[in-house]
């Protein structure tokens, strides 16, 4: 099977691309969506997560406010390298 990755910077066509691709019968995983749904499903990386960024992160409803988890997580590259790191450890067992 042929893997192709599609990269590049907001508003360059990125979903544009993947979604003619899918037209077109390609299987199209999108890092982006899986990543917010493992913010959403996830229990394990739920209470990670606000183990490393704190309660702060937290909606009144309990779930993951994803602006507030941003500017923390991009605030620095530690803080980035840490999100990136819980999230992507978690899609490898997709």
């Amino acid at each position: 099977m042929l893997k192709i990755g599609i990269t590049g910077g907001i508003g360059s066509g990125k979903s544009t691309a993947s979604n003619r691709m899918g037209d077109l019968g390609a299987y199209v995983f999108d890092a982006d969506k899986e990543s917010k749904n493992i913010l959403l499903e996830n229990k394990r990386v739920y209470h990670q997560l606000i183990d490393q960024f704190s309660s702060d992160i937290i909606n009144t409803d309990d779930t993951i406010n994803q602006k507030k988890l941003a500017n923390i997580a991009f605030a620095n590259k530690n803080n980035q390298m840490a999100l990136n790191n819980q999230l992507n450890l978690d899609k490898k067992s997709i």
